[in-house]
C-alpha cells in the first residue's frame, strides 16, 4: 500500500536539483509532523547507478542527493523527468508492505530477483516499519497538503477507485514486464 504523488513545475522557477531538495525538505517536515522520525539525508554519491544494475535498479535503492530516510533506509522513492516547458517530480511513499513485490512483474532469473529483493528490502522501509499504527492515504495526504501550503504550494489529493484504473491497468503491467 503506497501513496503516489506527482508535482508539475513550469520552467523558470528553480532548477531541478533545487526542486528535488525543496520537495523532499517539505515532505520530510510533513512526516516529522506526523511523528515519523525521518531525516533528510544529504549525501551526493559519485557512483554511477547504471553500473550495478541489480543494486540500483529502482528509485527505492538508488542513491540521490536529498533522500528521506529512517534508520538509513529510504522512505520515499522519487524521480524527475525534465521536459522543454517544465518538470515532473513523481514518486511514492510506502505505507505498508515491501517494494520488492514489484519484482514479481519482471521476467528474469530467480537468482537475480533474489539479489534485487535483498537490496530493496535492506535499502527501503515503509511507514508501518516505523509505526505499526497504519496511517491512511487521506491522512498522509492531508499532512502533506498542510505542510506544502505553508510554502505557498497547493497540492491536490485524488483517490481513484479501482474501476477508474481498470482501463489503464493492462498498459501499466505491459510497461513492467520486460
Amino acid at each position: 500500500d503506497e501513496l503516489t504523488y506527482s508535482l508539475i513545475v513550469p520552467n523558470g522557477h528553480l532548477n531541478h536539483h533545487e526542486i528535488y531538495h525543496a520537495f523532499h525538505t517539505i515532505l520530510s517536515e510533513a512526516l516529522l509532523a506526523l511523528n515519523y522520525p525521518v531525516n533528510l539525508h544529504n549525501h551526493k554519491s559519485n557512483d554511477n547507478y547504471l553500473k550495478d544494475s541489480y543494486k540500483n535498479f529502482a528509485c527505492f535503492n538508488r542513491p540521490a542527493f536529498t533522500e528521506i530516510k529512517w534508520q538509513n533506509k529510504k522512505i520515499v522513492g522519487s524521480a524527475q523527468r525534465l521536459f522543454p516547458n517544465g518538470l515532473l517530480q513523481h514518486g511514492s511513499i510506502l505505507i505498508k508492505g515491501r517494494q520488492s513485490k514489484v519484482l514479481k512483474y519482471l521476467k528474469m532469473e530467480s537468482i537475480q530477483k533474489e539479489k534485487m529483493e535483498f537490496e530493496l528490502d535492506h535499502s527501503s522501509a515503509a511507514l508501518s516499519d516505523i509505526d505499526s499504527n497504519e496511517i491512511s492515504k487521506s491522512n498522509l495526504s492531508a499532512a502533506m497538503i498542510k505542510q506544502f501550503a505553508k510554502y505557498g504550494v497547493n497540492l491536490i489529493y485524488s483517490d481513484y477507485v479501482k474501476e477508474e484504473l481498470l482501463p489503464v491497468k493492462q498498459d501499466i503491467l505491459e510497461l513492467f514486464i520486460i
